[in-house]
């Protein structure tokens, strides 16, 4: 898991796809289970939602599909959208409209004919598939060895451009990378740490401009600056400033247990992230726990992307002198500003891999703090005095 911000956006549309299946479970076709399949014969009629830890598409959906799953692949055809949200989803059949992913991998070996919206870690389009409208990127390293009917804009670790791109390149990128098969139709303007490495035989219709040497100012356009880490940083301190001041004390009082507690908040994050997909595969089982796994699935992630906030809080109050006045606001902001902005340099650093170390230890300690303070908190109410 990497780049919350990303996956949060991914997986707000995701819920608002499934939004009138939570209200009417009924009124669309619901699958749950370990291992869900639509066979190659079958031909499912409709959107269709699947909860399960193991999702395989052979047949045809005449609809949307939605899924909550760890893995999915899509061998045969899809005529509406797919919005997943998944650890990995490997498209080698056909996906008539959009794909929306928040999770892990994607692998598109086959053909995409709307756009890509990708909350992934990772993106490959491989040789001989397709997409043929824009594609957006939250972050990850990214690979197109297929061709793009569109654009391909947003923000990205590492981006590589081994085939035809119809449209332009807009993006925030530590590297950018375009090989001899590079075909780019439009202009090429990015935001790097690094000067783009583009081979003589690549051709770019437009203009090529290196719009910023710090890819952290966000790149060239508004998709790639609100994914770029300055946009990522300043949404968490002004997210984690309305936190300090509306419910001050859970915040608190979870940057302390992780703070206090920090060996204990990593094995109960760790904990939390083993047994996640497994609760929900529970949950929807039930045709009335469907609301529940959605719930706990978007509580999750945001949980996930607000540790950065617990944790950096944390972080800040350790490093300030513990003589000062601990509980005044102000100390709290400026804690939590020190905190975030070390996160933040820590990901910004060159370093490869870097980036994605420090995302997930820091969701995983924050997922842990938050486990330990619900704990606690519960267990002070059950031993504390029935009053009348």
């Amino acid at each position: 898991m990497r780049h919350w911000l990303r996956l949060l956006i991914g997986l707000v549309a995701a819920i608002v796809v499934a939004g009138p299946m939570a209200t009417s479970a009924g009124a669309a076709d619901t699958r749950t289970g370990n291992s869900v399949s639509v066979d190659s014969d079958e031909v499912a009629n409709g959107d269709l939602y699947i909860f399960g830890d193991s999702v395989r598409i052979a047949g045809t959906v005449t609809g949307d599909l939605f899924v909550v799953a760890r893995r999915v692949s899509i061998s045969g055809t899809v005529s509406g959208s797919v919005t997943a949200a998944a650890q990995s989803l490997k498209i080698s059949g056909t996906v008539e409209n959009t794909v929306r992913l928040t999770g892990g991998d994607l692998l598109v070996s086959g053909s995409v004919q709307g756009d890509v919206v990708t909350g992934s870690t990772s993106t490959t389009v491989t040789r001989g598939a397709s997409i043929g409208g824009d594609v957006y990127l939250g972050a990850g390293d990214a690979a197109f060895r297929g061709s793009v009917g569109g654009d391909v804009r947003g923000s990205a670790d590492e981006l590589t451009v081994d085939a035809p791109v119809t449209g332009s390149i807009l993006v925030s990128a530590r590297s950018l990378t375009l090989t001899r098969n590079a075909r780019v139709g439009g202009n090429v303007r990015y935001a790097s740490d690094e000067q783009a490495t583009i081979s003589p035989s690549a051709v770019v219709g437009g203009q090529t401009e290196r719009t910023s040497s710090f890819r952290a100012t966000g790149g060239p356009e508004i998709i790639s600056a609100l994914t770029g880490q300055f946009a990522r940083l300043i949404i968490g301190l002004v997210t984690g400033l309305i936190l300090l001041f509306v419910i001050p004390g859970p915040v608190i009082a979870t940057a302390d247990v992780i703070r206090g507690r920090w060996f204990g908040s990593v094995a109960a994050g760790v904990v939390g992230l083993i047994t996640w997909p497994a609760a929900v595969a529970v949950l929807a089982v039930l045709v009335v726990g469907i609301p529940l796994a959605l719930i706990g699935t978007a509580l999750f992630v945001c949980f996930a992307w607000l540790s950065q906030i617990f944790v950096g809080l944390a972080i800040g109050r350790l490093v300030l002198p513990g003589r000062w006045k601990q509980a005044a606001r102000g100390y709290n902001i400026l804690a939590l500003a020190i905190g975030m902005i070390l996160i933040g340099a820590a990901r910004a650093a060159p370093v490869p891999y870097l980036s994605l170390a420090v995302a997930l230890i820091v969701m995983t300690i924050g997922i842990g703090g938050v486990l330990i303070t619900v704990h606690m908190g519960a267990t002070a109410l059950r031993r504390a005095p029935a009053r009348v």
